[in-house]
């Protein structure tokens, strides 16, 4: 019987050692000189590893690897749905974009040879083609409302003075506070002119009490009849051919608005908190729309809708026909700016400092596009939209819009890019370029396109700016008190605009010279109206010019 002692299992078990494959991590016996499992490893620099420690490794990779797939699970599951959500969010959103030229049926485009609404047409164009017959600054006729007012005013001023031997009575307004001449300063007989001062005047025992007759309205020229609003709280309808006064609708405070003219309905606002709708023969009222606050902007008519916004800060359509609300919106603030309408969406902007794009048939948001200060109204030409705001000209893409959260997040990328830990945003949606330094000032002035040229006035110049470089190829500078306010309007290769100096001035376009000026009474804030080879133009000296 053998009587030596057992060797224990653990010794008497032959180690066997291992080299793990640097690139697929599998074993291979020791003396592998290369890899058996991915045939492209070499092994001879690996050091061999026992049994047990392959065993930890391997533990340790299947740990890793079930943590990749974990990864790999989760990450599919989130970026899958997210994948889904936004291929189904951008083809609602591409869907959505109802891009249509407007109805024939119902719209304030003009037919040939008439001038229909604000800026001519719905895309606020402010030109026409005349004919052959170019006007030359002489006077055809001239109207004036208050003209046998003002003699009655006049005879009983020289009553009252002769009643009580007086030389002169004072000039007041209604807050003793503002008149033509200072505040309750005398006024002689002599002076007593609408031309001269500018306002409108009634008789009584306290002396004279002003209001206001100067118009701001621009006038529009439809079936040979001229249409505008004054500030002596009345529309008028008058004769493009004579002058002579063919009805005239009173309504309860300023008529700043320019109408528009569609179908046999002219469409106007006024600062009495109503939008009105006459019938163009009569003048009969047909319908009125209350909002509330001053309503200056000039409508609109598309698709058998009436656009238009007011100081209430909505911007509203409603049915051309019966005046009954189909949509409204609510921005940032007043609007003053009138709006363009084109390929069913409606452009406009407020004075505080967005422009706007919406879509004309239910109002739905678009494109919200920051600018500044402006009383401008939009043109639009070949798929872009111009408009001058604080002295600079701004060109938006016409059929861009704004992606969810797009201002907050861009307000974000802002607060990071100030302390540098992002780079430079991109521009907003709908920013094309702008065109600065043009003026200091807010402008009320809308520009006018033609031939890659954009015609623009801004404080007292008026430009040419070419529309691929943007460089200014012309200015003129008027003498004016205060801005150009008025927005040029194009005929043939002349452009003819109002002044603060009382002068409508004749341009060629080609090189900004001044062919001539007719002289006005007051100061010329409305814009030019081309009909017939005809020029219309209101004075804030109470009187619309008709020039030949």
């Amino acid at each position: 019987m053998d009587s030596s002692p057992e060797k224990p299992e653990a010794e008497s078990r032959e180690v066997k050692q291992w080299l793990v494959c640097p690139v697929c991590k599998q074993p291979n016996p020791v003396g592998t000189p290369h890899c058996q499992h991915c045939w492209g490893a070499s092994l001879h620099s690996v050091e061999p590893i026992t049994t047990e420690e392959l065993e930890t490794i391997m533990a340790q990779e299947q740990a890793r690897a079930r943590q990749r797939n974990l990864r790999k699970v989760i990450s599919v599951s989130i970026v899958a749905p997210l994948l889904l959500f936004a291929a189904v969010f951008l083809s609602i959103y591409s869907l959505t974009d109802v891009i249509f030229a407007p109805s024939p049926t119902i719209n304030s485009s003009p037919a040939e040879g008439e001038w229909s609404m604000f800026r001519h047409d719905l895309s606020h164009s402010g030109s026409i083609n005349h004919g052959t017959t170019q006007p030359q600054g002489e006077l055809k006729w001239s109207f004036f409302p208050l003209e046998e007012e003002m003699a009655a005013v006049q005879a009983a001023v020289y009553t009252m003075m002769a009643e009580e031997g007086l030389t002169s009575v004072l000039a007041t307004d209604r807050t003793h506070s503002m008149t033509a001449f200072p505040a309750l300063a005398p006024i002689y007989p002599d002076y007593l002119d609408i031309a001269k001062t500018r306002g409108r005047y009634s008789c009584n025992s306290e002396g004279l009490v002003r209001l206001e007759s100067g118009i701001h309205s621009s006038p529009t020229v439809v079936d040979g009849i001229v249409y505008f609003g004054s500030q002596d709280w009345t529309f008028y309808a008058v004769d493009a051919d004579t002058g002579t006064k063919l009805w005239e609708f009173r309504a309860n405070s300023f008529v700043d608005s320019s109408p528009a003219v569609v179908d046999g309905i002219v469409y106007f606002g006024s600062n009495d908190s109503y939008f009105y709708a006459l019938d163009a023969e009569t003048g009969t009222k047909l319908w009125s729309f209350y909002t509330g606050k001053v309503n200056q902007t000039s409508p609109a008519v598309a698709d058998g809708m009436v656009f238009f916004g007011s100081d209430n800060s909505m911007f509203y359509a409603l049915d051309a026909k019966t005046g009954e609300k189909i949509w409204e919106y609510r921005t940032d603030g007043p609007i003053i700016s009138s709006p363009a309408v084109v390929n069913g969406i409606v452009y406009f902007s407020t004075f505080k400092r967005y422009f706007y794009a919406l879509q004309a048939s239910n109002g739905r948001f678009r494109l919200q596009v920051r600018i500044h200060e402006t009383a401008s109204s939009p043109a639009f030409k070949d798929g872009v939209v111009y408009i001058n705001s604080n002295g600079s000209l701004f060109a938006i893409d016409s059929e861009a819009r704004n992606w969810p959260g797009e201002y907050d997040l861009h307000g974000l990328w802002l607060q990071l890019y100030a302390f540098r830990l992002a780079p430079v945003p991109p521009p907003m949606s709908g920013y094309l370029w702008n065109v600065p330094r043009l003026g200091r000032r807010t402008s009320a002035s809308s520009p006018v396109i033609s031939d890659g040229t954009i015609y623009t006035a801004h404080d007292r110049y008026l430009y040419a700016i070419d529309i691929e470089t943007q460089e200014r190829l012309w200015s003129v500078p008027f003498i004016a008190g205060d801005d150009l306010r008025s927005s040029p309007a194009l005929g043939n290769d002349t452009l003819y605009i109002g002044s603060e100096d009382g002068l409508l001035y004749a341009v060629n376009v080609n090189n900004g010279q001044k062919l001539w000026h007719f002289v006005t009474g007051g100061p010329i804030t409305s814009s030019p109206t081309l009909a017939d080879g005809v020029i219309y133009v209101t004075s804030h000296d109470g009187r619309l010019y008709a020039i030949e």
